[in-house]
C-alpha cells in the first residue's frame, strides 16, 4: 500500500504542491461551459411550459431531462 505524497518530495523533485492542487482543479471556463447548458436547458424547459401544445410537453420534459443530466454529471464530478 502507497502512503500519502510527501511534500518535501515533491519539492526535492522541483514540484510545489499548489502545481499540484492546480492540476486537478476544474478549469473556469469548464464551470462557463456548464453554466451556459444549464441556462439553454432551463430555457428550452420554459418554452416548452409556454407553448403548451405536444411538441411544447416534448421541449419541456426534453429540457428538465437535460437538466437533470448535467446536474448529476456535476455531482458525480
Amino acid at each position: 500500500m502507497v502512503g500519502p505524497i510527501s511534500d518535501t518530495g515533491e519539492l526535492l523533485r522541483g514540484v510545489s504542491s499548489a502545481a499540484r492542487e492546480s492540476y486537478y482543479r476544474t478549469s473556469s471556463s469548464r464551470y462557463a461551459f456548464y453554466s451556459i447548458l444549464i441556462v439553454l436547458l432551463l430555457a428550452i424547459a420554459v418554452v416548452g411550459v409556454m407553448r403548451g401544445d405536444f411538441v411544447g410537453h416534448v421541449l419541456a420534459l426534453s429540457g428538465a431531462f437535460g437538466l437533470a443530466l448535467v446536474c448529476i454529471w456535476l455531482a458525480l464530478r
